[in-house]
């Protein structure tokens, strides 16, 4: 890593960090002034998970949600405004998190200092941070996974820092499934750093993820017989066998019957949703609990997808395109003051044309930057970290448009930040490489 920095008085960070804070801070006391809590047509089954949790009677829980963010609301007392406030500061501590991450591969702390900054005022950010949903508290623990992990890359990375990486890691999974993948991955990055030498890092890692992991799978087979993380399965991948599921045996006649019924009452932009349209009928019809139908939805979408490979594998192509274009979800009317509504409308049309730009550099740059690291063999370290990062990234879109074909955008919204970190800090260091190589051939040409 470069050490351009290495003189800087150490109160350079520090007074960077207490702007940081005190700006993040002051952007969103103004935003309590404008605006108010959204809740989502899911949010409903957190509050549920969370009253379950307060009240530790869980009589009626069905597994569909792991604890992590029931539990933030919860200790909220499901108070609405409270979560924001604690989504709030969680947004101050995403920031300090960016501020971070781009000193561990830039020397810069001004650079730092902007790339934070602006996190905080990325509106579709900003604006989550006010909803009723995972989207925050995942971004927070994503990103203090992966910097804690770059952390314990170093040669002098430490077990307690491994074990708390494993463990944040996993909490992300618990807050949001989909980043399973986050484990092994690491996993993996720590086993190539740690090639022919001590191998307690890896094992520290590995355990202090999985064993949260495990945990609640158990409880989950404790009290509805399930062993797995959630009791969705079925439910996510119908969202893609649902568009060929006329193509289904006759031994799920009923619940092919029931789902074509309502899939031709939804608005084309509404597909996603047909499932959850057709599961109280499908229950009814079939006399099954939510469980087993769960588990049915899952054998169908298997054989349907078995079947039709082709065909499943468009809509996991188009699930994957869906995740990169840059949602706001916001709601407008309920911005207060028209003056503040124009001057955020005029400000978003010009960050989202920005971020849709960055999500494509990303994407042509990490295909690049793979390219370039095969072909060299992954002989550079620094390439590989920025590698690590990209594969955060790449892979969550690839195994959430596997699972599911939905609202894709939405689910980009945790790993955003960290495509902005590679983009930023990787054009900043080509330019300062380009940069020195034309102050050194000036100074040759000096006779």
């Amino acid at each position: 890593m470069s050490s351009t920095s290495n003189h800087r008085p150490p109160l350079s960070r520090a007074l960077a960090l207490v702007v940081l804070v005190l700006l993040g801070a002051g952007i969103r006391f103004w935003f309590w002034q404008i605006y108010e809590t959204q809740t989502a047509p899911d949010t409903g089954t957190y509050v549920e998970v969370a009253a379950q949790i307060g009240a530790m009677d869980f009589s009626g829980y069905m597994g569909r949600r792991t604890p992590m963010y029931p539990l933030l609301l919860a200790a909220a007392q499901l108070d609405h405004n409270a979560v924001w406030v604690a989504q709030s500061v969680l947004g101050v501590g995403i920031s300090i998190l960016i501020f971070l991450l781009v000193l561990e591969f830039v020397r810069s702390v001004p650079l730092a200092l902007t790339v934070a900054l602006f996190h905080s005022l990325t509106l579709n950010q900003l604006f989550y941070e006010a909803n009723i949903l995972t989207e925050t508290l995942a971004t927070f623990l994503v990103l203090a996974s992966v910097l804690l992990v770059l952390r314990s890359l170093r040669d002098n990375g430490s077990i307690g820092l491994a074990t708390l990486a494993g463990l944040c890691t996993a909490a992300a999974t618990l807050t949001r499934p989909q980043f399973i993948y986050l484990g092994p991955l690491f996993g993996f990055a720590l086993l190539v750093a740690t090639w022919g030498s001590d191998k307690k890092r890896l094992v520290a890692l590995v355990a202090a993820f999985l064993l949260p992991l495990a945990g609640w799978a158990l409880f989950n087979k404790a009290t509805v017989n399930y062993l797995g993380l959630t009791t969705q399965l079925g439910m996510s991948l119908a969202q893609h066998s649902g568009k060929f599921i006329d193509k289904a045996p006759d031994e799920f006649a009923t619940l092919r019957d029931i789902y074509m019924k309502h899939r031709v009452q939804m608005p084309a932009d509404a597909d996603h949703m047909t499932i959850w349209e057709a599961v109280p009928d499908m229950l009814k019809e079939t006399g099954l609990s939510f469980l087993d139908l769960n588990r049915q939805l899952t054998k169908l979408s298997v054989v349907l997808i078995a079947n039709n490979p082709d065909v499943y594998l468009r809509s996991v192509l188009g699930a994957w395109y869906s995740f990169w274009p840059v949602p706001n979800t916001w709601n407008r009317d309920q911005i207060r003051g028209p003056g503040a509504r124009r001057a955020l409308e005029l400000l978003w049309s010009v960050e989202h044309v920005l971020l849709r730009a960055m999500n494509l550099a990303f994407v042509v740059l990490a295909l690049g930057l793979a390219a370039r690291a095969v072909f060299r063999r992954f002989a550079d370290r620094r390439e590989n970290l920025y590698l690590l990062l990209a594969g955060v990234v790449l892979a969550g879109s690839v195994v959430q448009a596997l699972l599911e074909a939905t609202d894709n955008a939405r689910y980009s919204i945790p790993t955003q930040p960290l495509v902005g970190i590679f983009v930023i800090t990787l054009a900043f260091e080509c330019v300062r490489s380009w940069q020195s190589r034309r102050t050194i051939e000036r100074v040759k040409a000096i006779p």
